[in-house]
């Protein structure tokens, strides 16, 4: 199964979000949770989540510093609520009107 693709342009702040729940599909916060992104081939960057409610995570991603190319963004939580969640990306460079 491939993951969908989003197109973003370069320079913008990427809102991600990922919320765990149990087997009944009842909100619970993991005892740890990470976000990271990578660029396709290099190594992963981390990202500080920022916990809203319970269960419900979001991070920022600064575009502005970021190649133009495929991402992958991955949401991972430990404890209660093992879970893993990819997004893929494709950050693009804005055209330039003349």
């Amino acid at each position: 199964m491939s993951i969908p693709v989003r197109k973003v342009l370069r320079g913008n702040v990427i809102k991600t979000s990922c919320v765990f729940t149990d087997d009944g599909g009842g909100y619970v916060t993991p005892g740890s949770v990470s976000c990271k992104y990578k660029l396709d081939g290099s190594s992963a960057i981390s990202v500080s989540p920022t916990l809203v409610a319970t269960g419900r995570y979001l991070a920022n991603i600064d575009t502005e510093s970021l190649a133009a190319g495929f991402y992958t963004i991955q949401w991972k939580g430990d404890g209660s609520s093992d879970s893993l969640e990819e997004l893929r990306l494709e950050i693009v460079e804005p055209e330039i009107a003349l």
